[in-house]
């Protein structure tokens, strides 16, 4: 009889098991995802339709409060948030403005020239889908025009005016040189 009280609570126990683990398979979260196309990111798209058609250089890309280098300078992205209405100005329909607050160090042992239109917000794969910084219209943005000295940091404000549905943005700068060519090229992907 002891055998048999033993060999009942095995196959008890075997069988708790048994329901335990189906009922926590049963509980799991299926994925819906499965066989689903993944979604390209506006960084591996833009880089598609871009692949070697730099000249000179290389591609840089990082995420605000990474540091990217050029030939002339160091900058990142301190912070970014969206308005549909900022220093008096309003969006057009169906727009926002995107201000991403920078701060750029003259790396150059010379005086370097800067302005806020050497930095776009790419939105899209397409030439029309490069957006420019709106002119400087406040004190807190990055000047049309300014010297920083070598060794000096300016911080401010790039302000664009883009699609309110936009989800993901570049701020792109590239370097153009004296005789044409392009050279490196840093990204930051900003998610809104």
């Amino acid at each position: 009889m002891k055998r048999n009280k033993s060999k009942w609570k095995i196959i008890g126990l075997l069988a708790l098991t048994v329901l335990l683990l189906t009922s926590v398979s049963c509980g799991q979260k299926k994925d819906t995802d499965a066989g689903a196309e993944k979604k390209t990111s506006l960084t591996d798209a833009v880089k598609a339709v871009w692949d070697g058609k730099y000249e000179y250089g290389t591609l840089s890309v990082g995420e605000p409060g990474d540091v990217l280098s050029n030939e002339f300078f160091d900058w990142k992205v301190n912070d970014i948030k969206t308005e549909t209405s900022f220093y008096g100005r309003d969006a057009a329909d169906g727009k926002v403005f995107l201000i991403v607050n920078i701060s750029v160090t003259n790396t150059e042992d010379y005086e370097y020239e800067i302005g806020n239109s050497e930095f776009l917000c790419i939105t899209g794969t397409k030439e029309d889908d490069e957006v420019e910084t709106e002119n400087s219209f406040y004190d807190e943005m990055i000047p049309d025009f300014s010297n920083l000295d070598a060794g000096d940091t300016l911080t401010g404000d790039l302000v664009f005016e883009i699609g309110e549905d936009i989800k993901e943005v570049l701020i792109d700068y590239e370097e153009f040189w004296s005789d044409g060519s392009t050279g490196n090229t840093n990204w930051i992907v900003l998610k809104l």
